[in-house]
């Protein structure tokens, strides 16, 4: 899932909004679109929101979005200037296209580039640097988090450019790789507008990468139309498309080994106009923790509730939650009316993953009608509502 979400995974874990563009082209007239979101590493994935933006724009151009996230159209890629790596190895040709032929930087590498700024009616601006590549794996793993140290080992690129007052390199951006082939574009908007630009990369772990190539901005507006799932099915919690729809607190919890699949209804092409798909994720990612023992400490960076499971339901139901530090927990249910049915109380629970069970008995003991109930989870100061079905 962080193929999705790579800016938003360690060190900080914090949530963002990550805007792909998608590097294939499905056939762009169909009508709809089919996505699979799978987790397959050992993390734990939080989708708040999903949808996919649909931009049609003139032939001869393609989409580029910056790693801040910027849209802008942009000529076809050129290969930069003079790229030579730090082991004086001329690279120009081996990175000036996205060929398959690509460089492994290790820690210290730099590759050093120049970018020719050409000024014209065409030109709106500088564009953007696009770095494709992609994030390596060391000795068959990812990122692994330490229990003890809080730190995370996570390969990048740095990007400097070369101030030409002060005569020395200076940090400019970071390239933070997704785990598969993709461009980043890097904004060329803060760098020095001269009559050229000199920059390099400098390599924090091993990170491969196919090309280096400038997208040069062009006159153009962007406008992207978004396209909500109209299906999402979890592995295992069913539909969850009610809570990819709404940008509030909810969130879907991806864990290793389970998927969303998605269908999306796209808009009209239209006429004599290419096409790009954009996936729109908010959420974020973060690995287990390893502890001394080896074994996974899972503790979810925020407090989330699952939608109940089954619903209908004809006998128990389950609710799936986690908590980020230990609370008090209590799960009550009520029915149509809003009088209370029965409450299952816990007592202070760890920080983890949770589940609890509801028999479909009142306080009583006996079994509920038939009909429509709602339940709410508190957890401290923290709760979240929902609703079931019961069956007879």
């Amino acid at each position: 899932m962080n193929s999705l979400l790579p800016l938003s995974g360690p060190p900080e874990s914090q949530e963002r909004l990550d805007a792909l563009v998608l590097p294939w082209l499905p056939d762009t007239t169909a009508s709809n679109l089919r996505l699979r979101l799978v987790e397959a590493e050992a993390e734990t994935s939080w989708v708040g929101t999903f949808a996919v933006g649909v931009v049609d724009h003139p032939v001869g151009t393609r989409l580029a979005m910056t790693q801040t996230g910027r849209p802008y159209l942009a000529a076809e890629p050129v290969a930069v200037d003079s790229m030579r790596s730090s082991r004086g190895v001329d690279l120009t040709g081996e990175l000036g296209a996205s060929d398959g032929v690509f460089f492994v930087g290790d820690m210290g590498d730099t590759v050093s580039f120049v970018i020719p700024l050409v000024a014209g009616k065409e030109m709106s601006g500088g564009g953007g640097i696009g770095i494709d590549g992609w994030k390596e794996e060391e000795g068959g793993g990812k990122q692994a988090r330490s229990e003890e140290t809080e730190t995370f080992d996570e390969p990048g690129i740095g990007i400097e450019v070369f101030h030409p007052i002060a005569h020395e390199w200076v940090p400019y951006a970071t390239y933070r790789a997704r785990d598969e082939w993709g461009i980043e574009v890097v904004d060329l908007a803060a760098a020095p507008q001269l009559s050229s630009i000199r920059m390099r990369l400098v390599w924090t772990g091993p990170v491969p990468i196919d090309s280096i190539r400038l997208f040069r901005e062009v006159t153009g507006e962007v406008s992207i139309r978004v396209a909500p799932p109209v299906q999402a099915v979890h592995s295992t919690l069913g539909d969850v498309r009610p809570m990819l729809l709404q940008n509030d607190e909810a969130r879907v919890a991806l864990m290793q080994g389970e998927q969303i699949d998605l269908l999306f209804e796209l808009p009209r092409n239209v006429p004599g106009s290419a096409r790009d798909l954009v996936a729109l994720t908010r959420g974020s990612y973060r690995p287990q923790a390893i502890g001394k023992s080896g074994s996974a400490k899972r503790i979810p960076p925020a407090f989330f509730v699952q939608p109940v499971r089954p619903n209908p339901v004809a006998g128990a139901m389950h609710v799936n939650f986690g908590l980020p530090r230990p609370a008090p927990v209590a799960l009550r249910v009520f029915d149509l009316s809003g009088r209370l049915v029965h409450t299952v109380e816990t007592g202070s629970l760890p920080a983890g993953y949770h589940e609890l069970t509801w028999d479909g008995r009142a306080s009583d003991g006996r079994t509920v009608a038939a009909g429509v109930y709602f339940y709410r989870l508190e957890a401290g100061r923290n709760h979240r509502s929902g609703r079931v079905v019961i069956l007879r």
